[in-house]
């Protein structure tokens, strides 16, 4: 019984360093959780602003298609000279060419 007493109070000498370590690794673990909650959370925000990052951009699209078919009618419907015709038309394609870039 002596024995089994002795032995009782050594392993209860091992086994503290070794909850202290399992305490230390636990409290490392719940921080990086708590890491990774975070950067879970933020991608899930990321990801809910797509649909209002589309509407908004397909808005800018149609804003510029509107305004490139006013210079081409613009052009159309007011006589000029033919350099000024060439630089609204220049400025028409650019227009289009940045429209052509949101897509």
């Amino acid at each position: 019984m002596s024995q089994l007493i002795d032995h009782l109070k050594n392993s209860s000498l091992s086994i503290d360093p070794e909850l202290s370590q399992l305490e230390a690794r636990r409290a490392e673990l719940e921080k990086e959780l708590e890491n990774v909650k975070a950067a879970i959370d933020r991608h899930k925000s990321a990801l809910a602003h797509i649909p209002d990052a589309i509407k908004q951009k397909k808005q800018e699209l149609l804003a510029k298609l509107r305004e490139g078919r006013a210079i081409r009618s613009s052009l159309e419907s007011i006589p000029r000279s033919a350099e000024e015709d060439k630089q609204q038309i220049i400025e028409a394609d650019a227009t289009w060419l940045e429209v052509l870039r949101e897509i």
